[in-house]
């Protein structure tokens, strides 16, 4: 259960702005952030690690993404 991210007027509230913004620069850092382990500890931990933040950045990604297609279609509502 999604809670709607937008006020009666349309807008998005300031919180909502914030959250997305922080998804979305977690999103960019942290998947080249894990890569870039991976590349670096080649051994069986930093895999293991450089995936988990890999899979976290894209998790970020992915969520700051539907919240912008959410907004979207309540615009077009």
């Amino acid at each position: 259960m999604r809670a709607r991210s937008f006020r009666r007027s349309g807008r998005p509230s300031l919180q909502n702005a914030v959250q997305n913004a922080v998804l979305l620069l977690t999103g960019i850092i942290g998947v080249p952030l894990g890569l870039l382990g991976i590349a670096a500890r080649p051994d069986a931990v930093g895999i293991v690690l450089g995936l988990f933040v890999v899979s976290m950045g894209g998790v970020a990604l992915y969520l700051a993404w539907m919240s912008r297609e959410d907004a979207l279609s309540s615009r077009r509502q």
